[in-house]
């Protein structure tokens, strides 16, 4: 008997109130996410998880609390199951050597400001199972490479009419 696939997501908005770093619609922007995977993609509100740093927020988007729910996601993956994560917020590019290309070292910046470097990202894609999706969505300055030494693939869309 075959599985049902799943759709899971771990939707992040960063606004960095009360800091010099303070955006506005990160969370906004991870809120009409959610809304729209749920209403448009098919994916069971259950299974999506919201981090924002609102004050009202329970589960704020620490580097801790992101890698977590991350980690949560792909271990319950399956085979055929469709993964995504969208981060809106801070990114940048830390370079210990100024020779380094420009894209080593980029990171998304959490609420705490402690960066997830792409070797994060990259170590939690090689726990995917095989047969499984993983798409990352970045509203980010300078972490336009996250992934790119992993397999990346553009396939077929369709079109809502």
């Amino acid at each position: 008997m075959a599985t049902e696939c799943k759709k899971r997501a771990v939707l992040v908005g960063c606004n960095y109130p009360n800091t010099i770093n303070k955006l506005s619609g990160c969370v906004n922007d991870a809120k009409a996410m959610r809304e729209m995977i749920v209403s448009r993609f098919g994916f069971d509100s259950e299974n999506v998880e919201l981090l924002t740093d609102e004050p009202e927020s329970t589960c704020k988007p620490t580097r801790a609390n992101i890698m977590a729910a991350l980690k949560k996601m792909v271990v319950a993956a399956k085979e055929g199951d469709v993964l995504l994560f969208h981060f809106s917020g801070h990114g940048l590019v830390h370079r210990i050597d100024p020779h380094q290309p420009p894209n080593e070292g980029e990171a998304i910046v959490p609420c705490d400001l402690n960066p997830i470097f792409d070797v994060d990202l990259g170590q939690l894609i090689q726990l995917l199972p095989s047969g499984s999706s993983f798409t990352i969505v970045s509203d980010s300055c300078h972490s336009g490479g996250l992934i790119d030494k992993s397999k990346e693939q553009i396939g077929p869309h369709s079109t809502l009419r």
